[in-house]
């Protein structure tokens, strides 16, 4: 379990009497002053983070943070009602007011399901309610509350695939407000497609960049608030300060907001400005981070984990910092954090940091959503809602792309299969992992195979399936840095084909 940690403990009255004595006798300094515990900073009055009214603004990328359960053979043959249903109706706000469909969410991993089809499929303003009535009794009716409790505001959207963002890209697939409508098998291909790309097994939740038919990629990157462990922790240096926990209120760890990802020249000096002397805080990488020192209060994590910069720099108005060496050969990547200063007054939402001068040709800030995540894991095709053929008795140990599912990977990988049964079984041997094995992506190449795709610029456009069949709407996975799916350095190099830096 991810932890924070303690203050220290209040200093005892027996230290304070000899320190006080000994000072008074020309003796050397004592120890440095403890952080004083709450209710005893003078001037506290409470968090500058601003109260914001809930929006429906997406997140600029996705996460793939789904439970492989909810996509295993096993749970797909049990959830096939309602995959069904789903494929012929429209997936619309009330649809879970009727009695005919709430049953349909007491199977096992339903609920994960239904988060990840409307998550991809609806706009951000858009969710699917589950009201509080129901005339469902007994096992069934507790099942479907558990369900509410779990998600109070329903299942929510956010890509749009089958909404109104769909189309913000190049598309070549039919347009369908799945809102309003029963879906296209277009619109079911890339759901389907979206919701096995966000798969993970190992509890992670990971940013990626998702490319491919109707989407457009982001022209900036915002830093990321939660490391990845327990499917998301969230960094307490983005929490609002309820109580003085610190000596050093100019590098408190709350109250911080996050801003973007910048890009530079690995080595290269940077410095960052703001024009109302806020307080900046930069970290390697595209998370944010805390200040580590005890008088900067709790931090999230007693150590940083193995694919966090860390701390850069900090301070009030400017920064300036050596870029670190963590991207493709000779550049890097900075996420920068912003307070108040010592005004006290809270930021503005558009404010932001400027780069002082450009002496380094790849400097930018914000980099772009292409400049960011450059390193290709690989593609996602086909299709949840068909039947899966084969039970999953016959199927033996292995759980995941059964039915019409399949994966390809890039060149980036020495053991693609092994990498992909790690991210979507936790299992590093794909024996035991795929019923349809994923195979090289192959983009150059133009083939039909099962578990092969063939594209332009490095995103999948059409990929093959079992017998000689055709999926034309794949999603490509695009990540920060190689061992972002990985849960240790060790066991990402081990899969990869090249070098790279962290």
């Amino acid at each position: 379990m991810v932890q924070a940690v303690k203050g220290r403990p209040r200093p005892r009255l027996w230290w304070i009497v000899l320190v006080g004595a000994a000072l008074g006798a020309g003796c050397p300094p004592g120890p440095p002053p403890q952080p004083p515990q709450p209710g005893t900073c003078p001037g506290f009055v409470g968090s500058t983070l601003r109260a914001e009214p809930p929006t429906c603004t997406p997140p600029a990328q996705p996460h793939n943070d789904m439970p492989k359960n909810g996509l295993t053979a096993g749970a797909l043959a049990q959830n096939r009602p309602l995959l069904r249903a789903l494929a012929e109706v429209p997936l619309s706000k009330d649809l879970f007011s009727s009695e005919k469909w709430q049953p349909l969410l007491a199977e096992p991993y339903a609920d994960d399901l239904m988060k990840y089809i409307a998550s991809c499929a609806l706009d951000p303003c858009d969710a699917v309610e589950l009201p509080a009535a129901t005339q469902l009794s007994g096992d069934a009716a507790k099942a479907y509350q558990a369900v509410r409790g779990r998600f109070p505001q329903g299942f929510r959207g956010e890509l749009g695939l089958c909404g109104g963002r769909y189309g913000a890209g190049p598309r070549r697939g039919e347009p369908r407000m799945w809102r309003d409508e029963a879906p296209t098998d277009d619109c079911l291909e890339r759901v389907s497609s979206c919701v096995l790309a966000r798969v993970n097994a190992i509890g992670s939740s990971v940013v990626f960049s998702m490319r491919g038919d109707g989407i457009a990629l982001q022209p900036k990157v915002p830093v990321q608030t939660s490391f990845r462990e327990q499917h998301g922790t969230p960094i307490v240096s983005f929490q609002a300060c309820s109580s003085c926990t610190w000596s050093d209120a100019a590098r408190r760890n709350c109250d911080w907001e996050p801003r973007h990802v910048g890009q530079c020249t690995a080595g290269s000096s940077v410095t960052l400005r703001h024009p109302r002397a806020a307080r900046i805080r930069v970290c390697g990488g595209i998370y944010g981070c805390d200040d580590p020192s005890p008088a900067a209060g709790p931090t999230t994590m007693p150590a940083l984990p193995f694919y966090s910069g860390g701390l850069l720099a900090q301070g009030e108005g400017h920064v300036k910092f050596r870029c670190p060496s963590n991207g493709p050969t000779g550049t890097g990547y900075y996420s920068v954090m912003l307070a108040a200063g010592s005004d006290g007054q809270a930021l503005a939402p558009e404010t932001d940091i400027q780069l002082d001068g450009r002496p380094d040709p790849a400097a930018s800030y914000p980099a772009t959503e292409a400049a960011v995540f450059t390193y290709r894991e690989g593609s996602f095709y086909g299709s949840i809602f068909r039947d899966a053929g084969d039970p999953p008795e016959k199927l033996g140990e292995r759980l995941m792309l059964s039915g019409d599912q399949y994966a390809c990977y890039s060149s980036l990988w020495n053991h693609g299969a092994a990498m992909l049964a790690h991210r979507l079984c936790a299992d590093p041997s794909a024996d035991h992992c795929f019923v349809n094995p994923p195979g090289p992506c192959d983009l150059d190449v133009e083939t039909r195979r099962a578990g092969r795709c063939q594209g332009a610029r490095e995103i999948a456009e059409l990929c093959g399936g079992k017998a000689g069949t055709t999926w034309r709407q794949p999603y490509t996975s695009y990540v920060n840095h190689p061992c972002d799916l990985f849960e240790s350095r060790l066991t990402c190099e081990a899969a990869l084909a090249i070098h790279v830096n962290r």
